[in-house]
């Protein structure tokens, strides 16, 4: 019988500071009406983002076969700011400015319990368990017409099966549903009008996406490789997606749950120690996605591959080389594609005093330093491309010295609390 329980406090005040200059080319002097609606603007943002949470776990095993799980977590996110935008509308002909104050509390309290039960014997391992999840989402704003408090309540259910024959070759199949709700920030209703010919607000009645995904994976060892493949497909609904289109001569950017989302997926692995002093893993994936979102009458399909690779080198002198890459092809999304992506690293690692102290030095992707991603947005009457240049390379020095040694096995607990339920990304 095992009962953990544990606490985590997370806070990332920001303030932002933003200010925008309209220089007119001379090819609009022939559109007055055009540059007078320009405005120049400064924006200042204040937001404290904090979150609270508590998860515990409790599990029992009778006769080194059955185990009953349970699990419970609370957390409490609380993601309000402060807004401040003056306008200047300088090109106009007679100029004047226009200040904007917005202030919004956007909480969400939310709990769930999950209940599972496993069997394992020397050739099966079964599992299956459900998943009760209630989201309480409050968001004030200035305008109290735009006020939101709305319950939510999800059950997502799940098993999974499997089997080792004979040989060590290990057969498995499972089944998920599961839900993944907006983050507060999609369902924030204030309307921001930052840039001239475009405005971007959120959903409050968004509800949550749901997914039933199928997967079947082989996994065993030949001769000296550990090798796995798997095959799998997931069908998702009500998706929660990002989407741009124009209504009278504006460029509205928003969401909602727009489409639905077939994938399927092959991927494989191996990995293996092909000399003394080396150790190599190798993984690849290609999925293929189907989008069809109705209500905008519009689809998109696509394949996408991704792989990365890793190797370490035992070399002299005590020292450790690590070398690792990924590469992948444009992302698909309902309205476009992203673009491709690389990455790549090098780390030298050594161990010091009866390995009680290790250095390492790491670089990551260093050539180029900067890299340009492109992205396409389409619709009916609207296509956007944007090329964003970022940051792209990385260095790390770490150091790390253990103290004492723990003679007595305990079970190692999360270093963090996973909030996978949130939906992380609008384009897919």
């Amino acid at each position: 019988m095992v009962f953990l329980s544990r606490y985590e406090f997370y806070s990332r005040p920001t303030t932002l500071k933003e200010d925008s200059e309209y220089i007119i080319d001379s090819g609009l002097e022939t559109a007055p009406e055009l540059i007078e609606n320009l405005y120049d603007y400064e924006r200042r943002e204040k937001q404290g983002y904090v979150t609270h949470t508590v998860a515990t776990n409790y599990n029992i095993t009778f006769n080194n076969k059955h185990t009953i799980n349970v699990d419970g977590q609370y957390r409490y996110r609380d993601e309000s700011y402060d807004n401040r935008q003056t306008n200047y509308y300088n090109l106009a002909p007679n100029p004047y400015e226009k200040t904007i104050t917005y202030n919004t509390a956007l909480k969400e309290s939310y709990a769930y319990g999950n209940l599972s039960y496993a069997f394992t014997s020397s050739q099966w391992y079964a599992t299956a368990g459900g998943l009760m999840q209630f989201y309480n989402h409050k968001i004030t704003t200035s305008d109290e017409s735009r006020n939101v408090d709305r319950n939510q309540l999800y059950f997502s259910p799940w098993a999974s099966l499997s089997y080792v024959n004979s040989h060590n070759t290990k057969w498995q199949i499972g089944y998920s549903f599961r839900h993944s709700v907006a983050g507060l920030g999609a369902m924030n209703p204030y309307i921001q009008r930052n840039i001239a010919g475009q405005i971007k607000y959120g959903n409050p009645d968004i509800k949550a996406q749901s997914a039933h995904s199928i997967e079947m994976t082989v996994s065993g060892r030949i001769k000296k490789f550990n090798t796995g493949l798997t095959v799998g497909y997931s069908y998702a609904d009500n998706m929660i997606l990002q989407h741009r289109f124009l209504k009278d001569g504006i460029l509205n950017i928003t969401y909602g749950n727009l489409a639905d989302r077939n994938m399927m997926w092959l991927s494989g692995y191996t990995s293996a120690r092909i000399s003394r002093n080396t150790f190599v893993r190798l993984r690849a994936k290609l999925e293929q996605i189907r989008y069809n979102a109705p209500r905008l009458n519009q689809k998109n399909n696509g394949w996408i591959f991704s792989a990365n690779g890793y190797i370490e080198q035992e070399l002299p002198l005590d020292l450790t080389l690590e070398v690792t890459g990924g590469f992948n092809t444009p992302w698909i999304y309902l309205q476009g594609k992203g673009g491709r992506n690389f990455n790549y690293g090098l780390s030298l690692y050594r161990s010091f005093l009866k390995r009680k102290l290790s250095v390492s030095a790491s670089a990551y992707s260093f050539i180029p330093i900067y890299y340009n991603r492109r992205y396409v947005t389409s619709t009916d009457n609207y296509t956007c491309t944007t090329i964003n240049r970022g940051f792209h390379a990385s260095f790390e020095l770490t150091l790390r010295y253990t103290f004492g040694r723990l003679n007595v096995r305990v079970k190692e607990p999360k270093k963090s609390i996973s909030n996978d339920d949130i939906k992380s990304s609008y384009d897919n």
